[in-house]
């Protein structure tokens, strides 16, 4: 069990092991509890129908004054990188970095803070949240109250845990969950965001009542934030309170943000939605264009990097996708089929039957579609060659142990092995083991001249699909089921040659121990190869090698900026993230967080 509290240094929250069998055990359980438990019953359908905005257009602050509001998603995994981030994002400016304006003026804090969702690995259940996501967000909230003087904020904070009202112009959070958040459907998350304002994150303002929000800001600006829990898309209450904001104010002139779990525009278009029934997000974005509410932006996190493109329309105007799922979790790579293919946009908003008017995002199918408008790609972060280095260290990964360094004794030591990507090795030898005890024997007698018996074959065909799963890509099928056979057959061929090796060398009974750890060594050996393979080289398996991976690095979040000119993002990253060895107190900022990249969308 990891150890809890304030004084916990965020270097001892060590990152998810996406490998360990622990991890992968308890992230496929939830998950799939989830998944059954919202076929019966969506508990999004259990929130109030009716959608209220949360009304910052008629902030008492000065009208000419700029409105400051930040985006972060994926925040909860290794504790120096959340703490990282979260620093960055409760600093009151970014003073002593490069993270400066077009004037080399300091970014100052966002009175605003919109979470993208997946706040906390692997499973999101409360002990997930407290540990990832609270804990860490306070240490650099009280960081950021040393650096402020503790001035107005902290008293705020304390205000609210006396149970007095926080004025107007104080901190407010809102967020949206994604699949991990919903792997024990949603109820850690609805227990600090939905129908809950006692400021139990940041001591903030929490003013939601859906898992879904509408932001309505100045200069009339909208955010509008998805779920789509784990459908893929929107519930129909959810849907139903969308269109209502059309007669409350959001309509002609208005300009609108999407935020959306994931970034549906990374798939084939149309996203797989069955002939002539699309999508419920696809008929919303139809609506709201036909409303006369461009959709300037749409923004997700999902995917643990930062992508941009942009596409200008026929009336000038312009539309963005950005992709900013840096905020704390392992980076995904960026040069890969999904990030670097060409998206299209088709949209379909005449006048006529609902299910005939939709927008469809996403990476053409056929000749026909790609001749569709395309977006240009902008800026990724990581870029290609820092990407490309990534994924192949992937070779490797599956003899890194990740320990807190907290161990105590020689058990301590196992289970930080055991709670590691090494806590695989010993289940593929085992695997290998038992595929072996079906071919030859509990005791084999192995020689050349003896093939296995033909209850080897199934689970050598296990072997070959597990495999070919590994490196599934389906944007490029055919080279990852060619990666994935070969891989298979390496793996069948390294147990056959250890089967004869150990067995004839050393006989049956000293050779089973020796056979399950060189199995484990090369299965191993043989996983990371293909990975790195894979993603260094073909693009492909992206989450599968850059989990394996885990690097830590490439950090940051999305710093808006809405004034009389329109909405200005600075996309903000820190390349090398600190290790923090003692809990935060009066560290500077580290200096090298810079703005990646700045784009202004017209109002």
């Amino acid at each position: 069990m990891p150890r809890f509290g304030q004084d916990v240094p965020p270097h001892a929250r060590r990152p998810v092991a996406w490998y360990a069998p622990a991890t992968l055990w308890q992230a496929a359980r939830k998950l799939l509890a989830a998944e059954q438990f919202a076929t019966h019953l969506d508990r999004r359908e259990t929130f109030p129908s009716e959608l209220r905005p949360v009304d910052f257009s008629a902030d008492p602050c000065d009208a000419s004054a700029p409105f400051w509001f930040d985006f972060a998603s994926d925040t909860g995994d290794g504790g120096d990188a959340t703490v990282a981030v979260a620093q960055a994002l409760l600093a009151p400016a970014l003073a002593g970095t490069q993270a400066v304006d077009e004037h080399g003026r300091p970014l100052p804090q966002g009175r605003l803070l919109v979470l993208g969702g997946d706040l906390a690995y692997p499973g999101s259940g409360r002990l997930d949240y407290q540990y990832r996501f609270i804990e860490p967000l306070d240490q650099a909230l009280r960081w950021a109250q040393r650096q402020a003087g503790f001035g107005r904020w902290r008293h705020a904070v304390d205000a609210r845990r006396e149970g007095i009202p926080i004025a107007p112009d104080d901190k407010v959070v809102v967020a949206i969950p994604q699949n991990h958040d919903w792997a024990v459907s949603a109820s850690t998350f609805c227990r600090y965001f939905v129908n809950t304002d006692a400021g139990a994150v940041l001591g903030a303002r929490t003013p939601q009542r859906q898992t879904w929000f509408a932001l309505k800001l100045p200069r009339n600006w909208w955010v509008l934030g998805l779920d789509f829990a784990l459908e893929g898309d929107l519930d129909r209450p959810q849907y139903e309170g969308f269109k209502a904001l059309l007669n409350q104010g959001l309509g002609a002139g208005s300009q609108v943000v999407l935020v959306y779990p994931e970034p549906t525009w990374t798939r084939p278009l149309g996203d797989h939605a069955p002939e002539g029934y699309p999508k419920r997000y696809q008929r919303l974005e139809a609506r709201l264009l036909a409303a006369g509410a461009p959709i300037r932006l749409r923004l997700a996190g999902d995917l643990h990097h930062v992508a941009h493109e942009q596409l200008t329309l026929p009336d000038g105007s312009d539309t963005h996708l950005l992709v900013a799922g840096h905020g704390g979790a392992f980076t995904h790579a960026t040069h890969t089929q999904e990030v670097r293919g060409r998206k299209v946009m088709r949209a379909i908003t005449a006048p006529g039957d609902e299910l005939a008017q939709h927008v469809e995002i996403g990476l053409p199918r056929n000749r026909d579609e790609a001749a569709l408008p395309a977006f240009e790609p902008g800026v990724r972060y990581p870029d290609e060659v820092a990407s490309r280095r990534l994924g192949w260290r992937a070779w490797a990964a599956a003899f890194r142990a990740r320990g807190s360094g907290a161990a105590q004794g020689w058990r301590g030591w196992w289970a930080e092995q055991w709670d590691s990507n090494r806590g695989l090795l010993p289940v593929l030898g085992g695997l290998v083991g038992l595929l072996t005890w079906f071919g030859w024997g509990i005791h084999p007698q192995v020689d050349l001249s003896r093939v296995p018996s033909p209850s080897a074959v199934l689970p050598a065909l296990a072997v070959l699909a597990a495999c070919a799963a590994a490196v599934w890509d389906p944007l490029a099928p055919r080279r990852a089921l060619l990666l994935g056979a070969g891989h298979g057959l390496a793996q069948l061929g390294a147990a056959w040659g250890w089967t004869l090796l150990c067995f004839n060398t050393l006989g049956p009974w000293l050779g089973w121990p020796a056979f399950v750890l060189a199995s484990a060594l090369s299965g191993g050996l043989l996983l990371g190869l293909t990975l790195a393979l894979a993603c260094g080289g073909l693009g492909l398996a992206s989450n599968a090698a850059s989990g394996l991976v885990a690097h830590e690095g490439h950090k940051g979040f999305v710093r808006f900026r809405l004034d009389d000119t329109g909405l200005t993002a600075f996309v903000l990253g820190l390349d090398e993230v600190p290790v923090q060895t003692a809990v935060p107190t009066d560290a500077p900022l580290p200096a090298g967080w810079r703005v990646v990249e700045r784009f202004t969308l017209r109002g």
